[in-house]
């Protein structure tokens, strides 16, 4: 059943389902999170998959009291800036969609731990360099191409490059931190810098010019790798990738999947637009629950699975029409 939408309170997700389940009507979810922003708790670690739980069906009051104690209004909160001159600690700071393009006054906030400047006008980076403590960047859909600046942030555990101009990846190669990763939409054909990224367990490189899956094969924490949209024709180091769980490669030039048939954790595949020539391989995909194809991908994989075996969710995606970065929701029922 399709979930519209997701709300998250406290320690607690509410799904808002398309149609209203009967008081006796059994009903699961299975969650794969979202890949760099997954619902996650105060320590900001992401939840845990979720596969096939029982859904629970809370009393209509309960409901309604739920409901009344997070729709009170909000106290007061002052503004990152009256509160920096006040000289009070700043960790958190949500800049996004300001029209910024000098960062020189956050050169001082030496405490802040995470930091979202996406949707603005960025160029320079270099008054980040100084934020040592840093370790969540959001820089999506600014004008960024150098990262330099970046090369001394130790700590960073999530980076979100996405929606830039960015073609070399040589200052990340020392970030031994991080896990999440989004490059999608930008000028990247080497993936080379990344090779020893070895706690990576999120990659996106959606919309790109990468071909060379090499630098990503000595990964062992890789879960989820988004490829959709470049150049990519063969997938046989992928074979060794058994850490994999959701993996796109839409739009690519894909014609032999064999290598993908023995992965045992993945769980989700995007496949559409590309010229594979053999389905096969798909049915041996034990743990797949989501599998992404265009509408001829589909009816042959669907012949795979017997009568009466539990079959992935087939999602039919027009083909052509989806070009350059793609972002996958992280939710599915």
């Amino acid at each position: 059943m399709p979930v519209e939408s997701v709300a998250v309170a406290g320690g607690a997700a509410a799904l808002t389902l398309s149609r209203t389940l009967d008081p006796d009507e059994p009903a699961t979810v299975s969650y794969l999170p979202a890949p760099m922003h997954p619902l996650q708790d105060a320590s900001r670690n992401p939840a845990h998959a979720v596969t096939e739980h029982p859904l629970r069906h809370a009393p209509a009051a309960a409901q309604a009291g739920s409901t009344a104690r997070h729709a009170a209004p909000p106290g007061p909160e002052t503004s990152p800036a009256t509160r920096l001159a006040n000289g009070e600690k700043i960790e958190v700071l949500d800049l996004s969609s300001r029209g910024l393009s000098d960062l020189s006054a956050l050169a001082g906030l030496a405490d802040i731990e995470a930091l979202d400047l996406g949707d603005n006008a960025v160029v320079d980076l270099w008054p980040l360099a100084a934020l040592a403590g840093l370790e969540v960047l959001d820089l999506r859909d600014n004008a960024v191409k150098d990262l330099t600046p970046l090369v001394g942030l130790a700590h960073l555990r999530v980076l979100d490059l996405s929606g830039n101009a960015v073609s070399d990846l040589s200052p990340l190669a020392g970030l031994r931190a991080l896990r999440r990763l989004d490059l999608s939409g930008n000028r990247i054909a080497d993936l080379g810098p990344l090779s020893e990224l070895r706690h990576l367990d999120v990659v996106l490189v959606e919309g790109n010019r990468v071909d060379d899956l090499v630098p990503l094969w000595g990964l062992p924490a890789l879960a989820h790798l988004g490829l959709g949209n470049n150049r990519v024709a063969d997938v046989t180091l992928l074979r060794e990738a058994r850490s994999l769980r959701r993996l796109d490669l839409a739009g690519n030039r894909l014609r032999d999947v064999s290598a993908l048939g023995g992965l045992p954790q993945l769980a989700w595949l995007g496949l559409a637009d590309n010229p594979i020539a053999d389905y096969v391989p798909l049915g041996r995909l034990t743990a797949a629950r989501w599998l992404m194809l265009d509408a001829e991908a589909s009816r042959a994989v669907e012949s795979r699975w017997l009568p009466g075996e539990r079959k992935p969710v087939l999602l039919i995606e027009a083909t052509g029409a989806d070009v350059g970065a793609r972002t996958s929701s992280g939710v599915g029922m």
